[in-house]
């Protein structure tokens, strides 16, 4: 209670602090009006039944799209039984559905990208929630304690799932935990008693402390390849769990992980598990086989009984038997089984999946693996690969990462393979002039077609920006706290979509001139946040590369062409703007 409090007075002070807004109830819809980017957000009212909050709303002659969900607009609506959030809407807002306990059912647009904290806490009416793949963050305790929810499908886009996020779900028996996730967190699922099988993607990291702590009716769990550290408590009295494979990616085990899984019988112990916490299988009194197969056994402190594994077998490679006689807790086994080995694995991994695999015999030589190649990502490389094989099994690692471009200062990174689109990530200290343009990555040509959030934040020298026409998107405070700015193009005669904030603290109001062409002059006139320019002038075309559309490779024409002396060939596939020794440019395809 004492939480909730503090975080209405903190809403009270944010309430005062919003420029120029106005509250008004338009159709039973309580909202503040934003005049400065034509915005509106759903706030406090009390509110029943089923709600069907439209995409923008009208008053006093303006048209206002409703772009989030604000802090409390629900919270405590007992009454409430169905909403409808049109596509519009960005982010839903902290204990924005908090205690709606007859709500059955909501529908989260593709275009939300945050969930915040305490979202959908305590909605114990809901039966099941589709997380769009525009979602990137559930917040903490989003959907706790949301006791009817049944089953869960988290997107592909969603990179961390907050802490308590699913906490008390005890009706939960389905969850789809999307390839994107790095970070489940603490206490995410605890208490999720009714949960019977999880898959933990390959995306993930780490598994929390708690994360899966008292989901008693759980009986399998799949651990993605990309897991390095399972924290203390992540499976605490996880008691019908009867088998665990522990992936090679991992390296720690921490205490109490899977302690009170009295059902657990078997247990595979990855060969790169360096530690085990003390107590990490106590209490499983019903194991009875333990595998080993590491160089060496992992370093551990009291993780098992004594008394629970005087019945259980240890299993190990032959040549790490030596490493495990004599030291606590292994001492405590039954027996060490021994297993001979005579061939041994060189395994591949890209991305912490196998790529390849060759069983060699020990002092076999060894010719390393042709490194992949992916369009639009950069390898690696392979990690440390032998000369000749040793005797005992060798993972080699690589990774692919988007591949990335610098270009007079302006950072792009491939979005798009198959159209060929890129957007702009960041800079590298950006001044002066600013062009983005089409740009060249590892032998293929790709348009920009977005600035993303930040992408020039608070670059103080750059004095003028020029947006091409392909760009369809520019990100939050894309463009924000540049002093000495004075003048922007945008070229686009379609306007991008753009946040409010991409030109906050940029002064645009006092001293920033934008050009744009003719045709759209009116619409950039009519548009936050274009029309709080200081001047907006038109302008009938230009010789430049960023005014000339990019042709995709299918629709290209087959030829090479030499123009003052410069030869075009295959490195240069697709668009390649020329400037001739009259100044003029002519555009050249090459296939």
């Amino acid at each position: 209670m004492k939480k909730i409090v503090f975080l209405y007075l903190i809403f009270g002070v944010l309430s005062c602090l919003v420029a120029n807004a106005e509250e008004v109830v338009i159709d039973g819809i309580k909202y503040n009006l934003i005049a400065k980017d034509d915005s509106a957000e759903v706030i406090s009212n009390s509110y029943s039944g089923e709600i069907i909050i439209p995409s923008s709303v009208v008053y006093n002659g303006s048209t206002y799209s409703v772009k989030s969900i604000g802090m409390y607009a629900f919270l405590n609506c007992s009454a409430l039984t169905s909403v409808t959030i049109p596509n519009s809407v960005k982010t839903i807002g902290m204990y924005a559905f908090y205690n709606c306990s007859a709500l059955t059912s909501v529908t989260i647009p593709n275009s939300v990208k945050t969930i915040e904290d305490s979202a959908f806490h305590g909605c114990s009416g809901l039966i099941s929630v589709t997380i769009p793949n525009s979602v990137t963050t559930i917040g903490g305790a989003a959907f706790a304690d949301c006791l009817g929810l049944t089953s869960v499908t988290i997107g592909n886009s969603v990179t961390s799932i907050g802490l308590s996020a699913f906490e008390g779900c005890s009706g939960l028996t389905s969850v789809t935990i999307g390839n994107s996730v790095t970070t489940i967190g603490l206490y995410a699922f605890n208490g999720c008693s009714g949960l019977t099988s999880v898959t933990i993607p390959n995306s993930v990291t780490t598994i929390s402390l708690h994360a899966f702590q008292n989901c008693t009716k759980m009986t399998s769990v799949t651990i993605g390849n990309s897991v390095t550290t399972i924290e203390e408590f992540a499976f605490f009295n996880c008691s019908a769990l009867s088998s665990i494979i522990i992936p090679n990616s991992v390296k720690t085990i921490g205490g109490a992980a899977f302690s009170g899984c009295s059902a657990l019988t078997s247990v595979i112990i990855g060969n790169s598990v360096t530690s085990i916490g003390s107590s990490a299988f106590g209490s499983c009194v019903s194991l009875t086989d333990v595998y080993c197969p590491g160089e060496k056994a992992p370093h551990s402190s009291g993780a098992f009984d004594k008394e629970n594994v005087k019945n259980t077998s240890l299993h190990v490679k032959d040549y790490a038997i030596e490493t495990f006689k004599g030291v606590e807790p292994w001492t405590f086994f039954k027996e060490i089984v021994c297993e001979k080995v005579t061939d041994f694995n060189l395994t591949y991994y890209v991305d912490g999946e196998i790529y390849k695999q060759y069983k060699h015999k020990y002092e076999d030589a060894i010719t390393a693996e042709a490194e992949p190649t992916k369009k639009g990502y950069t390898f690696s490389g392979w990690s440390e690969i032998p000369s000749t094989m040793p005797s005992k099994h060798v993972d080699v690692t690589g990774t692919f990462s988007i591949s990335r471009l610098a270009k007079e200062k302006v950072i792009y990174e491939v979005a798009d393979t198959l159209n060929n689109y890129c957007k702009v990530i960041g800079n590298d200290n950006a001044s002066g002039e600013v062009k983005i343009d089409p740009v060249e990555i590892d032998g293929c040509y790709y348009q920009p077609t977005e600035i993303a959030d930040k992408a020039f934040y608070g670059c103080k020298s750059i004095t003028s920006i020029k947006i091409p026409a392909t760009v369809a998107t520019i990100g939050e405070r894309a463009f924000a706290n540049i002093d000495k700015l004075t003048d922007v193009t945008c070229l686009a005669e379609d306007l991008p979509a753009i946040d409010r904030t991409a030109f906050e603290n940029s002064y645009i109001e006092d001293y920033v001139t934008l050009h744009v062409p003719a045709s759209a002059l009116e619409k950039y006139k009519a548009a936050a946040p274009w029309k709080n320019f200081m001047n907006i002038v038109a302008i009938d075309g230009t010789n430049d590369i960023s005014d000339i559309k990019f042709i995709p490779s299918d629709q290209q024409g087959a030829a090479i062409y030499s123009i003052d002396g410069r030869r075009l060939d295959k490195a240069h596939k697709g668009l390649n703007i020329i400037r001739t020794s009259d100044g003029r440019t002519r555009k050249v395809i090459v296939r």
